[in-house]
């Protein structure tokens, strides 16, 4: 199968991944997907929440993948975009963040590591495989993020070794260090915000 852009690509991937979640009783809400630079100097890919109420059938969730993503490893861009499509499920419900019940769907379908940097296992990968051999050559060139001193999300490196936490929500941002951040994930103290009190997205800055 050959696909004129990358948005085509992706898009049939999901129709693909689709049959996943049915199997693990999470439902999908519709999701739109592109290639984008992220918030965070490491982050691969971001799922953001609709703000209408879960549950709507109008609910749109949309995921950006970094455009460092590389055309000749598809499996992996695979796993991102399922890691990315678990948010979607999650936030279908009202759930934000890589709790337990990230952590449960996750699992299920084959993503390993830590929850917020997932990795296919080996057994994912044979099953991503087929996939993206149906799916045909992603019709994409990969930037040169590193040579022009930027991070894999396509934004520049800084050399502090401090962390931000951001809201994807919201992008409330709090700085702090990495002993903090191994005791435990900050939360969104914004009452207004529809990821109150949920998880905040940690990147090195």
């Amino acid at each position: 199968m050959t696909h004129e852009t990358r948005e085509a690509w992706l898009i049939e991937a999901i129709k693909h991944l689709r049959p996943w979640f049915e199997q693990e009783d999470a439902p999908l809400p519709n999701i739109q997907v592109s290639i984008g630079v992220q918030p965070g100097a490491t982050t691969l890919a971001t799922c953001y929440m609709d703000d209408k109420e879960p549950g709507d059938p109008e609910y749109t969730s949309n995921i950006y993948v970094t455009p460092a993503v590389d055309p000749e490893e598809p499996t992996r861009l695979l796993d991102i975009l399922l890691h990315e499509m678990v948010h979607a499920a999650n936030h279908f419900q009202g759930i934000n963040g890589h709790g337990k019940e990230f952590g449960a769907i996750a699992r299920a379908l084959g993503l390993t590591g830590k929850m917020v940097a997932t990795v296919a296992s080996e057994e994912l990968k044979e099953r991503l495989a087929p996939i993206a051999e149906v799916l045909g050559p992603f019709p994409h060139k990969v930037m040169d993020l590193a040579g022009r001193g930027l991070g894999p999300s396509g934004k520049k490196k800084q050399t502090t070794r401090m962390l931000r936490a951001q809201c994807p929500e919201c992008t409330y941002t709090v700085r702090l260090s990495r002993k903090w951040i191994e005791v435990a994930l900050p939360i969104c103290p914004n009452v207004d915000c529809g990821a109150y009190q949920h998880e905040m997205l940690v990147d090195d800055v």
